[in-house]
């Protein structure tokens, strides 16, 4: 099981990831050092949940799309159409749908940040959830009654910051608390330490932080960024 949350602040979009791999026949632990977000464009972040098969698919397109001409393909119609076409081969063989996605985007043309979902159980990545001005917290993965619980408990943190959210480093403050919250939940498949994706903009650049919350709170922030699903620190002398 995954749970990642997605917040859109007013300077950026905060990707908050649990990092928990289990073993789906007996949720005993394989790794807690996994990483559920890709940086698949310079201006993107998808995030995803359930099935290997969604990480892969964000792979492969960071793979075909980082260093390509933006405006030789379109972001959204590339992601719904590889992802319509995994989830339809996945019900055909598991009787399932693959797992829901999240993506994270900045928007260079009007310098905007924009957060979406899709959930395969609502409909067959034909269209993206977009969130609205109003609508600034989501969650994926889990199930309905935690991402439920998780929504709520960002909600009212957000609450408490007033316009400090407009501060440019309250991301990693939000962060923090977050993961907190995670603890909350005793479930075996969420890990009670997270992996932080910031998506911001400085001069109408897409610019991002990554870093790693343990279980106790500890910050690292010398993640190597690669396509892998394994986090990875970087030495003292890198």
């Amino acid at each position: 099981m995954t749970l990642i949350v997605g917040v859109k602040l007013p300077n950026g979009i905060l990707l908050v990831s649990d990092t928990r791999a289990t073993n789906p026949k007996d949720d005993s632990v394989l790794s807690d050092l996994t990483r559920k977000i890709t940086h698949i464009t310079p201006n993107a972040y998808l995030a995803t949940a359930g099935t290997e098969n969604t990480f892969l698919a964000a792979r492969i397109i960071r793979a075909t799309l980082y260093n390509a001409d933006p405006s030789s393909y379109n972001l959204r119609d590339t992601i719904l159409d590889l992802y319509r076409k995994i989830n339809e081969i996945h019900i055909g063989i598991n009787n399932s749908p693959a797992g829901p996605i999240m993506l994270a985007e900045f928007n260079k043309v009007h310098n905007t940040f924009n957060l979406s979902t899709v959930d395969p159980i609502d409909n067959n990545f034909t269209e993206l959830n977009l969130y609205g001005e109003t609508e600034n917290v989501g969650a994926i993965g889990a199930n309905r009654v935690i991402r439920a619980q998780m929504c709520t408990w960002v909600k009212q943190l957000l609450g408490m910051y007033g316009r400090n959210l407009e501060h440019p480093s309250v991301y990693e403050d939000i962060a923090k608390k977050i993961q907190k919250l995670f603890c909350n939940f005793n479930n075996p498949t969420i890990s009670k330490s997270v992996y932080v994706t910031y998506l911001s903009a400085i001069d109408n650049m897409a610019a991002s932080a990554q870093f790693f919350i343990d279980e106790n709170g500890r910050l690292e922030v010398g993640i190597k960024e690669n396509d892998t699903d394994v986090i990875t620190f970087k030495e003292d002398n890198e």
